[in-house]
């Protein structure tokens, strides 16, 4: 037990360091970030809403930092999910890319592509996109594709992106 409490100390410590020197303070804030919704909400289940926290951070580095926030995000899935299997178990194996480290990868550089557009544009593109991706996985996999808690997380994630596009002062922390 006392590896999986080394594991989640010494990958936070790491990751914040490395993010603040490759990226400063904004990379920084964005693996705290990504950190807390993979490790803290997602791998312990303390949340079920379906917040799309990694899409608008994907949307936030994606504009910020180009094609880097493509790599960046991609592995830092990649080693947060790992970790995740290590602490709580699962079903993505633990350093292999998946799917879902590809399509979080993609939605940085759409939102790269797309930075001259307002933030709700951005993240409402990116975030359909993301759905279309998941969706056809989704399919290939012979999963169902289409229940109410994805409907709802659809609704709720674009009343979050009109909420943040009409509240500026919050994604200036992020976009200036």
């Amino acid at each position: 037990m006392e590896w999986k409490r080394d594991a989640f100390v010494y990958t936070f410590l790491g990751g914040i360091v490395i993010s603040y020197v490759i990226g400063g303070w904004l990379l920084t804030l964005i693996f705290f970030l990504l950190w807390f919704d993979k490790i803290i909400l997602s791998g312990a289940r303390l949340w079920s809403i379906g917040i799309e926290l990694t899409t608008f951070l994907a949307v936030i580095i994606g504009i910020k930092f180009g094609f880097f926030a493509f790599l960046y995000v991609f592995l830092i899935s990649i080693l947060l999910d790992a970790l995740k299997f290590y602490l709580f178990g699962g079903d993505i194996m633990p350093f292999v890319p998946m799917a879902p480290h590809f399509v979080d990868a993609l939605s940085t550089l759409a939102a790269h592509f797309m930075k001259g557009f307002d933030f709700f544009i951005i993240f409402t593109a990116v975030f359909l996109l993301k759905i279309l991706m998941n969706f056809l996985t989704d399919l290939a996999l012979e999963a169902l594709p289409l229940t109410p808690k994805k409907l709802m997380n659809v609704i709720f994630n674009i009343l979050l992106a009109l909420y943040l596009a009409s509240n500026p002062g919050i994604l200036a922390v992020f976009l200036e």
